[in-house]
């Protein structure tokens, strides 16, 4: 997966659309724990061209700390459709787009490993934008998680 350099960001950023990502996952062990929440923002020359998300019944237990972040239940995952019934749309948006995320190779990863269990395979995205990545950079915030990073900035953040 190759890192957007600061240099070319201009010519791309006009010509390419971007695929906003932002997951939620049951936890942290890329093995046991699964997608349960997706959005994707498409968006081209500054302008958001759409908007999807949908929960996702992920089959195991949400983790205490994932519940916390979240505030996803598995009472409220429970009537969400599985990984399976959402994963046609899901690539439908990242076609032809350019992913961007807050820790792409882990949310990435939690992706291919969903598609990994449906016999699909998800390849890594070449190129790909990587926020975290870009604010460990050029800021000096003592956190760089996406709510810290969006406060600090005067953005609106995930929610």
């Amino acid at each position: 997966m190759s890192d957007l350099r600061l240099g070319s960001r201009e010519s791309l950023a006009h010509d390419a659309t971007f695929a906003v990502l932002d997951l939620e996952f049951t936890g942290l062990d890329p093995v046991r724990d699964r997608v349960c929440e997706i959005a994707i923002a498409r968006v081209r020359g500054g302008e958001v061209l759409d908007r999807w998300s949908t929960l996702v019944a992920p089959g195991v237990r949400m983790s205490i700390p994932s519940i916390r972040i979240t505030g996803l239940t598995d009472s409220l995952l429970h009537e969400a459709p599985p990984f399976a019934e959402v994963a046609d749309e899901v690539l439908a948006r990242l076609a032809g787009a350019v992913p961007v995320s807050h820790n792409i190779p882990t949310g990435w990863g939690f992706l291919q490993r969903e598609f990994h269990r449906l016999g699909r395979p998800l390849p890594p995205p070449d190129p790909a934008v990587d926020t975290l990545l870009w604010a460990r950079r050029l800021f000096c915030f003592p956190r760089n998680n996406l709510v810290e990073v969006c406060q600090r900035l005067g953005l609106a953040g995930p929610g």
